[in-house]
């Protein structure tokens, strides 16, 4: 097996996983455990959810580790720093584990955070008038990428889980302890040569923001 595989698909699964990876090194050892830190953030909205959410979670959106102001401009929040950790083998973990990060939510109005974002938001902040958030905070996030190259070059399959768990305030001065949540799988099918995947299918497992407690 090519050992320029595990690192492109190390980067792809990173790129699934909202990250902007700056520095990554592909290493020597299979079962060595490489550091990297890249900019990370992460969007949430509850448009897909079909378990049932309250009126109060349905219309609300989430950005962890960033601020939006730059994803008007460029397309991405603008995020900060975090370092993670790349466990190198036939499947290969890319995680990072109990790090302090920022909440923010916005009252999205019934849109999903795209449309909100385009229509709503970036409209707003041109014209000077961008609507604030209801509730910031501060959360600890977990996040793991599995990628199994075992089938390779038929098929990879990246498994990836991120949760957000903390507290926020909202302008009135209520606190809401608040969980955001993702978990997909994405199976590309790449060619036997270096090159883009021939195929990739994404499927979604949950994706939502949840009030788990206010006060």
């Amino acid at each position: 097996m090519s050992r320029h595989l595990p690192h492109r698909a190390a980067l792809a699964a990173l790129a699934a996983a909202g990250l902007t990876v700056a520095v990554a090194a592909p290493g020597s050892a299979r079962t060595e455990v490489e550091r990297y830190e890249g900019l990370v953030g992460w969007l949430f909205d509850n448009s897909t959810r079909s378990d049932g959410v309250s009126g109060l979670e349905e219309d609300l959106l989430g950005v962890v580790n960033g601020e939006l102001d730059g994803f008007c401009v460029g397309g991405e929040p603008d995020t900060t720093q975090v370092l993670g950790r790349i466990k190198d083998g036939a499947v290969i973990d890319i995680f990072e584990r109990n790090v302090s990060t920022t909440i923010s939510l916005y009252d999205g109005g019934g849109l999903d955070f795209f449309a909100w974002a385009f229509t709503v938001y970036c409209p707003a902040l041109e014209a000077g008038d961008a609507p604030p958030p209801v509730a910031t905070g501060t959360g600890i996030l977990k996040t793991r990428a599995t990628i199994d190259e075992t089938d390779f070059p038929s098929e990879v399959v990246i498994d990836v889980a991120t949760e957000v768990r903390g507290s926020v305030v909202t302008g009135d001065g209520d606190r809401w302890v608040v969980r955001l949540a993702e978990e997909y799988t994405v199976t590309e099918e790449w060619p036997p040569e270096p090159g883009p995947p021939l195929s990739v299918e994404f499927e979604s497992h949950f994706f939502g923001i949840d009030v788990l407690n206010r006060r």
